[in-house]
């Protein structure tokens, strides 16, 4: 009997936050993007890290090497906007990996300083969404999109995230801002 009334429970719980989230009222756990949007190819210079479950401790590493070498391009298009960019996936159980690279988008990749990363971001279609706070948090924030994405009417794109640190973003401030950019398509 207990089990049956903790699934009842559940099921109320996700039906209530369903129901808050659609109706667009700003509960915990709910998460809308700010926009759906398209953005052209871009070239992106950083450096790139193989991520498994097991060493995500490597992104960080990878953002700090990165801050130290960032200065020596000299084809940056917007010096205030940084980009983490995350692309190929194999997010299928038990294998967990992805590419990681903190990058600058450059007008092109002639001439790169021995050291950095390439990587080419396709055209494709966006929900952007905010994270708002301490970059520590940031997976919570990608939770909520998920939970998002399996209601909405689109799915992963598949080819890459993107993660932009603008004027908005904020080191260690509850202000801070960091813009994601997740792939997606509509579902067939």
């Amino acid at each position: 009997m207990e089990d049956k009334v903790k699934k009842i429970i559940v099921f109320l719980s996700i039906f209530v936050l369903f129901v808050a989230c659609s109706e667009g009222k700003k509960k915990k756990g709910c998460i809308k993007p700010v926009k759906i949007t398209s953005l052209p190819e871009m070239k992106m210079a950083g450096v790139s890290v193989h991520i498994t479950k097991n060493n995500m401790k490597l992104i960080p590493q990878a953002w700090g090497k990165f801050m130290g070498m960032s200065k020596q391009l000299k084809n940056v298009v917007e010096p205030k906007k940084m980009w983490g960019i995350s692309y190929n996936y194999k997010l299928t159980k038990p294998v967990y990996e992805f590419d990681h690279m903190p990058c600058y988008q450059v007008s092109s990749f002639d001439n790169l300083p021995a050291g950095f990363d390439k990587y080419t971001v396709p055209a494709q279609k966006y929900a952007v969404f905010v994270h708002k706070g301490s970059v520590k948090t940031i997976k919570n924030t990608y939770t909520k999109i998920n939970k998002w994405l399996k209601k909405s009417k689109y799915t992963m794109g598949g080819i890459c995230e993107l993660e932009l640190y603008g004027p908005d973003f904020k080191m260690g401030s509850p202000d801070s801002k960091i813009y994601i950019y997740h792939s997606i398509k509509e579902k067939k």
